[in-house]
């Protein structure tokens, strides 16, 4: 199981939402934060789960992967299953996600 980024998940789901008019409202800082409120108030299992914290998918797991240190747990990971040839690529340093800086 990899955990993910909260925010970068609210902020992914929230524009996807937006894009594909699922969710109507001004695209903004304040509308993100609104529907982030309301998923929270109401625990809300729409859109296929995004909006549940991860932790609650979580039943059985052997091996958890911290987000923050994916590659090098990743490569634990590999090399513990005897695969070390296999890695991941790094992936750019930004500031932003899908335009809304975080």
């Amino acid at each position: 199981w990899v955990g993910g980024e909260p925010v970068e998940r609210a902020v992914s789901e929230y524009v996807w939402e937006q894009s594909t008019g699922v969710y109507q409202e001004n695209t903004s800082v304040e509308g993100l934060n609104r529907r982030i409120m309301r998923n929270l108030r109401y625990n809300n299992t729409d859109a296929d789960c995004h909006w549940i914290s991860q932790s609650e998918f979580v039943t059985h797991c052997d091996n958890i992967l911290n987000f923050d240190n994916l590659r090098s747990d990743f490569q634990i990971l590999m090399e513990h299953y005897g695969r070390p040839e296999i890695t991941l690529e790094p992936k750019p340093a930004s500031g932003s996600v899908h335009g809304i800086a975080i």
